[in-house]
């Protein structure tokens, strides 16, 4: 079965607007959700020009001519590399909701 994001959009408005919602209903409404993050994601996961225009890509790159410069291997000058990207890259709102989740169980 193939169900579009227009579908899934169309979904998640006559869901919000029909006022209270049954669990069932509930479960789908929050499940939708989640499938439009992930193909919002997605779709800027997928956009790699923008991706190599940012500056966790640029401090990536930097890094990776830096560890290069010094001698290191190609797989050591790409490990610092990634950690020096995913240290710079921005969050994602799925990634900061997980987050915040993490801290109130910690409370």
């Amino acid at each position: 079965m193939t169900i579009t994001l227009q579908a899934v959009n169309e979904l998640i408005a006559s869901l919000e607007n029909a006022g209270e919602l049954s669990i069932r209903e509930q479960k789908f409404l929050k499940l939708a959700k989640a499938y439009q993050q992930l193909a919002a994601e997605n779709v800027a996961l997928k956009d790699i020009n923008a991706w190599c225009k940012t500056d966790a890509f640029k401090n990536m790159y930097r890094e990776f001519k830096t560890a290069e410069s010094l001698g290191c291997s190609d797989v050591d000058c790409m490990h610092d590399a990634m950690l020096v990207a995913i240290m710079h890259a921005p969050e994602t709102p799925r990634h900061r909701s997980h987050r915040s989740r993490s801290r109130g169980a910690r409370s």
